[in-house]
């Protein structure tokens, strides 16, 4: 189980600098078989496509980090949900249909153990998300060898379940990469303290972040 990250106070910002930027563009479209419009099919996808381009451009994504993903919502005849699968990005055609029906009646026996591919499925919604990718931050490796004594700053007497234990007090910043210790110890720093158990062992990772096993 992980324990808090180096800096949880900025731990939001973080994830929404690594993220990439993301948005999705949805249309009914209901066909139903055997007479599927592909005309229709493809002629939805174009509008989609083009406000996700335009949401694209809004966000100023360059050309270089732009993704889009095509997908279509579909059920068996009568029934009263969907799954959505990819949908072949690009191609409106009978081909392109044919692996999107093949990937429903898959992930139908995936999720419900069970497929009727001679039963009639209906295209009910089209998808476009488009996907912007944007440079990422350098994340900081740790580097230098430390010896958990080394980022040992005190002591502190903790009542535990076995009764009163003098735990070792680690001041977060000074741990290095691959540094270990067995519990019970309070790892302190500015913005968090975390307490590791008696019959746990922590070990930091190279990017700061403290791994708690059960020893």
């Amino acid at each position: 189980m992980p324990a808090p990250p180096p800096s949880p106070e900025v731990l939001s910002s973080l994830g929404l600098l690594v993220s990439d930027l993301k948005s999705d563009f949805s249309a009914t479209c209901l066909e139903r078989p055997p007479a599927y419009d592909l005309t229709r099919v493809k002629s939805t996808f174009e509008r989609l496509v083009s406000e996700a381009n335009a949401w694209l451009d809004r966000e100023q994504v360059p050309q270089s980090g732009r993704s889009l993903r095509w997908m279509a919502a579909l059920r068996y005849e009568h029934q009263g949900f969907e799954l959505t699968v990819d949908w072949p990005t690009g191609d409106a055609s009978v081909e392109a249909l044919n692996n999107a029906l093949g990937a429903f009646h898959r992930e139908h026996e995936r999720l419900y153990t069970f497929s009727q591919t001679d039963a009639p499925v209906e295209l009910v919604q089209l998808h476009v998300q488009a996907i912007g990718s944007m440079a990422k931050p350098a994340i900081t490796r740790l580097s230098g060898s430390v010896r958990p004594q080394d980022a040992q700053v005190g002591s502190q007497n903790v009542w535990t379940e076995s009764g009163w234990r003098v735990c070792p007090i680690y001041e977060r910043s000074l741990l290095s990469a691959g540094v270990s210790f067995d519990g019970p110890a309070i790892v302190q720093q500015f913005d968090a303290t975390t307490w590791i158990l008696a019959g746990q062992r922590a070990t930091v990772d190279e990017f700061g972040h403290l791994i708690v096993r059960e020893v």
